[in-house]
């Protein structure tokens, strides 16, 4: 859990959730900062799952 001194912007109000085509996790490890990246196809064909 990250330390209120360490926060580099104020806190904020959570906004609404939206639907998003793309997201990125953020990670910081001893490596370095790992990131994932996922993005939702833009058409969905019957019977795809998704």
């Amino acid at each position: 859990m990250v330390r209120p001194t360490q926060h580099i912007h104020p806190q904020r109000e959570p906004v609404a959730v939206r639907a998003a085509a793309t997201v990125l996790l953020l990670r910081d490890t001893a490596a370095g900062i790992e990131v994932l990246m996922t993005r939702r196809r833009g058409c969905r064909s019957p019977g795809s799952g998704s």
